[in-house]
């Protein structure tokens, strides 16, 4: 399997340091340099996908989020955490939230425009866990798009950004 935009969302959306890209080429760049860091948490994760016969959709999901908590915490305490186990599991919706919320998030500040687009849709705020959680049950919360800078620039910049309350409904049901 391979990473989606979902996951370079949520990992964006956490890092304060990476400056939105300006042009089509350097979100290229960042993607592929963000691939890079990622390959070694990718090797270690396909493993637990491959004799699955799941929804491919559900299954993608899935495994942005795995990846996420483990780029997050490491590869040693995401395979000493319960959710490694829960990926060929059946487990019902509050087990596998409780398997996510009891893994601590190391990077969990949220960049500030988001918050404020959260508390724009009414959403509640939610821990980098939760998202994660969200994500692996096939609600993504964030997605990487074109839009305004967040520094007020008014520049067109590819960032992260909240999906609509009702997108995110949708990705649900589908």
């Amino acid at each position: 399997m391979k990473p989606s935009n979902n996951l370079l969302a949520i990992v964006r959306a956490y890092d304060l340091m990476t400056p939105p890209a300006k042009t089509n080429e350097e979100f290229r760049l960042q993607s592929q340099l963000f691939l890079n860091d990622i390959m070694p948490y990718i090797k270690a994760i396909n493993p637990l996908f491959q004799n699955g016969k799941r929804n491919p959709q559900q299954e993608q999901c899935q495994f942005d989020a795995l990846l996420s908590v483990a780029f997050d915490i490491g590869l040693d305490l995401f395979f000493d955490s319960p959710l490694a186990a829960i990926t060929p599991t059946t487990a019902s919706k509050k087990k596998l939230r409780e398997a996510f919320l009891s893994t601590p998030a190391f990077d969990d500040r949220l960049r500030p425009e988001l918050m404020c687009q959260m508390k724009l849709y009414k959403m509640p705020p939610l821990s980098r866990r939760e998202i994660e959680f969200r994500l692996f049950i096939g609600a993504p919360t964030f997605t990487i798009c074109r839009r305004l800078d967040p520094s007020g620039s008014k520049a067109i910049v590819y960032a992260p950004s909240v999906m609509h309350p009702l997108l995110q409904f949708l990705c649900r049901t589908r």
